[in-house]
């Protein structure tokens, strides 16, 4: 099984990508092995705590075909991508289980938290997430440790819904260009998730959508070279809606 690496102590207030709001943080400095429910700290940011609640209980009521899990660029589905988001995928009972400024660690203890308790499993879950790891640690974590987290993250999805297919999406493209540092990491990351070899785990590449021949944005695509805008969103349902059917029964 595969094992998220220490990292660098942590420090006891984490703020969220792009604002200054605290993230829940590691309570202790892990030893080797998964960070899980014992190392987060029990204080948590009240927003924070307030949508994982309400992530909770959608997936508790919500009949869900087609579960998301990431960081804002997930959570930002129902803002920036709202209308998007009903277009393409309401025939699917969609949830929506992202939320903003997580980084994989995040991710695992709310999958432990929430046991991801649906009223049956869903046929396709999608997950992105990792680019707060590429912003937080910034080449402190190597890309194999934050590949490893990412790939636990499906470990324990299927642990829940062994029968659910994955799509597994490369981190998304950030900077300006493609010689931004962080775009590096990220694609770094990327290589090692095309090593993963899972049952039911199916890496998917759509970045190039994003990104012209310079590999610089599309026009309007971006805001602050991280998030995407409405075209953005309709950008990345219409390469992954193809995807997802492939899995949907």
């Amino acid at each position: 099984m595969n094992h998220l690496p220490s990292i660098n102590a942590i420090s006891a207030s984490i703020c969220l990508l792009g604002c200054g709001l605290a993230l829940p943080v590691f309570s202790q400095q892990p030893e080797k092995g998964k960070p899980d429910a014992a190392h987060i700290s029990k204080t948590k940011a009240d927003w924070w705590s307030q949508r994982h609640a309400l992530l909770k209980q959608t997936l508790a009521e919500t009949p869900c075909q087609l579960l998301f899990i990431g960081d804002s660029i997930t959570h930002r589905w129902e803002t920036d991508g709202k209308k998007i988001w009903s277009q393409y995928f309401s025939p699917y009972a969609p949830v929506n289980f992202g939320i903003g400024g997580d980084r994989t660690e995040h991710v695992l203890w709310r999958i432990d938290d929430s046991a991801l308790k649906t009223p049956h499993s869903p046929q396709v879950c999608v997950i992105m997430v990792g680019t707060n790891n590429t912003g937080q640690y910034k080449g402190r974590q190597t890309p194999q440790e934050t590949a490893e987290g990412i790939r636990e993250i499906a470990s324990r999805v299927h642990r829940l819904h062994p029968a659910t297919e994955i799509i597994l999406l490369h981190i998304f493209p950030r900077g300006k260009t493609a010689e931004d540092p962080l775009r590096i990491q990220n694609e770094m990351i990327n290589r090692e998730l095309d090593k993963t070899n899972m049952p039911r785990v199916h890496v998917v590449n759509i970045n190039s959508a994003f990104l012209d021949k310079d590999g610089t944005f599309l026009p309007g695509i971006t805001g602050d070279l991280v998030h995407l805008t409405e075209k953005g969103y309709r950008l990345w349902a219409e390469a992954l809606l193809p995807e997802i059917k492939k899995y949907m029964k």
